[in-house]
C-alpha cells in the first residue's frame, strides 16, 4: 500500500479531516487519475458543512455531504450569492463550503503566462479575492475548522536560517505577495469574526503528479520529464542552492494535525528539517547530463524551515527523507512521459520578463 494509502485508511475519526486535507493539495499531485465515481469514495464523512469543493485538473468538482460529485461546473445553486464573488482556483486553500458561486466563462485560472503582468493579475484573481470569497463562504456556512496553505516564499531572501515564522516578511514576486495577501486574510478574519482558521507555510512540496508547467513549475517534475526525454537536466545557477524538499504525505499529514487541532489565529511552517542542494537532487536521480542556466533573480539560496512552532504545538514533524522521496517520484516517473520538456531557450523566453523586472534591483 502506498504511504497516500496508508493515511486514507487510519479510520473514520481522521477521515473527515482527511477529506479537507485533499481538497488543499489536489494541486499538488496526491490521487492517480480516476473516474469521477471512485474520486467520491476518498472524501467520506464530510459533516462540517453541507459540500466541499475541490479541484482535479482543470475543473472544480462540487460533493455533496455524502462524498457524491455533484457535478464539474463548481455552481451551487442553493442559497447562490453573487456577493460572494465569482472565482475558480483559489490557490489551494482548504474549505468546507455551503455556497461559492463560480463564474463559468473563467472557471480556471492560469499562471502558466510568461508575462509578469499576467502572472500578477491571475495570481492575484485566484489567491486574494478568492481568498476573501472562501473566507466569506465559510462564515456563512458556520465552518468547524478552516486550514489555509501558504507559501514559504513570503519570506524572499531570508536574514536567517532555519527560518522562524516571525522572521520579516518579504515578497519578491507576485506569487508570493498574494500567498501573503490570502494568509493576511485568513488571520485578520480569525482575530476580527473568529474564524477558527490557521495558515500553515510549505516548503517546497513534491509528489507524484508535481506539475511542469509554468513559470512556477515544480523542480521535480521539470527533471523528470528531461530524464525521460533524454534531455540535460537544467541546474539553475551553480546548483549548490538549497531546497527544504517536503514529501506530499507529510504536507498532508501536517494538514490533519491543523485541522485536528484547537489552534486558531497561528501560522506554522511545514518543511522537513533537511534541506538539500539541487547538486544533490541531481545526484538521487542519477542524471549524468546537465545543463547550468542563469540564477533566477529573487529567489533565495537557501529554503529552510524552523518547524519547533508546529513540533510544539500541533505535534507534526516530517517523516519521509529525500532518498525516499526520491524514491517514490522515480517510480511514478512515466507520468511526465507526456509532460513539457523546457530547455534553456524555452526557460530564457518565459522568464524573460521576470529578469526585466526583477533584475539588477538595488
Amino acid at each position: 500500500m502506498s504511504a497516500m494509502g496508508e493515511t486514507l485508511n487510519r479510520g473514520n475519526g481522521q477521515r473527515a479531516a482527511m477529506a479537507l486535507a485533499l481538497a488543499c493539495v489536489l494541486g499538488l499531485g496526491v490521487l492517480p487519475a480516476m473516474a469521477d465515481s471512485e474520486r467520491t469514495k476518498y472524501l467520506p464523512d464530510v459533516k462540517s458543512a453541507d459540500a466541499v469543493l475541490y479541484e482535479v485538473t482543470e475543473n472544480m468538482y462540487l460533493l455533496d455531504a455524502a462524498g457524491n460529485v455533484v457535478g464539474p461546473e463548481g455552481a451551487i445553486r442553493r442559497k447562490a450569492d453573487a456577493s460572494l464573488y465569482g472565482w475558480s482556483r483559489v490557490g489551494n486553500p482548504l474549505c468546507p463550503m455551503e455556497v461559492l458561486v463560480t463564474n463559468p466563462r473563467t472557471r480556471t485560472c492560469s499562471v502558466t503566462a510568461a508575462g509578469m503582468d499576467d502572472i500578477a493579475l491571475n495570481t492575484f484573481t485566484g489567491t486574494v479575492d478568492g481568498t476573501f470569497a472562501v473566507l466569506q463562504a465559510a462564515r456563512a456556512a458556520n465552518v468547524k475548522r478552516f486550514v489555509y496553505v501558504a507559501s514559504s516564499s513570503c519570506y524572499g531572501i531570508p536574514d536567517v536560517y532555519p527560518t522562524p515564522e516571525d522572521a520579516e516578511i518579504r515578497p519578491q514576486y507576485p506569487y508570493a505577495l498574494t500567498k501573503w495577501l490570502g494568509e493576511c486574510l485568513v488571520t485578520h478574519w480569525a482575530q476580527v469574526y473568529r474564524l477558527p482558521a490557521l495558515s500553515l507555510r510549505f516548503f517546497n512540496i513534491y509528489g507524484p503528479r508535481a506539475r511542469t508547467s509554468g513559470t512556477y513549475g515544480a523542480v521535480f517534475g521539470v527533471f523528470l520529464a528531461q530524464l525521460l526525454a533524454g534531455k540535460p537536466l537544467t541546474i539553475v545557477g551553480d546548483g549548490t542552492q538549497q531546497r527544504d524538499f517536503t514529501y506530499v504525505t507529510d504536507a498532508v499529514e501536517a494538514l490533519i494535525a491543523a485541522a485536528d487541532s484547537d489552534r486558531t489565529g497561528r501560522c506554522y511552517n511545514v518543511g522537513s528539517d533537511r534541506p538539500v542542494s539541487v547538486n544533490r537532487l541531481v545526484e538521487l536521480i542519477g542524471a549524468r547530463e546537465t545543463v547550468h542556466i542563469p540564477k533566477r533573480p529573487g529567489e533565495p539560496d537557501c529554503t529552510f524551515a524552523d518547524t519547533r512552532r508546529i513540533k510544539a504545538e500541533l505535534g507534526w514533524s516530517a517523516r519521509v527523507p529525500i532518498e525516499r522521496g526520491v524514491e517514490h517520484m522515480l517510480a511514478a516517473i512515466e507520468y511526465w512521459r507526456d509532460a513539457p520538456v523546457w530547455t534553456p531557450a524555452t526557460i530564457a523566453t518565459a522568464t524573460a520578463e521576470w529578469f526585466t523586472y526583477l533584475g539588477n534591483r538595488q
